[in-house]
């Protein structure tokens, strides 16, 4: 997107606000420091119950009708939350 914005210097997009202009300002220049990545990353092994509520928390933010059910595995997960899941090879 940055390319394209270069191309056309008058051109602001619709969707354009000063939060997302910082925010990957941060990602591009490796100073991001946000505490669901590094949750997100964590060692599986290491993961306490909190991270686990937190991770289920976060990583389903989504439409669950139109986004989560295009994906039977995610489907899979979200219905098994709190249970023992069987690992599947992809």
């Amino acid at each position: 997107m940055v390319r394209v914005l270069r191309k056309r210097p008058g051109f602001m997009p619709p969707s354009r606000c000063a939060f997302l202009g910082m925010q990957i300002e941060e990602y591009a220049s490796g100073k991001f420091d946000e505490p669901w990545f590094a949750l997100a990353f964590k060692n599986t092994t290491s993961l306490t119950r909190e991270d686990k509520v937190e991770i289920l928390a976060r990583a389903f933010q989504i439409n669950h009708e139109r986004l989560l059910s295009r994906w039977p595995r995610f489907v899979e997960l979200w219905n098994g939350r709190g249970q023992r899941v069987a690992p599947r090879l992809w």
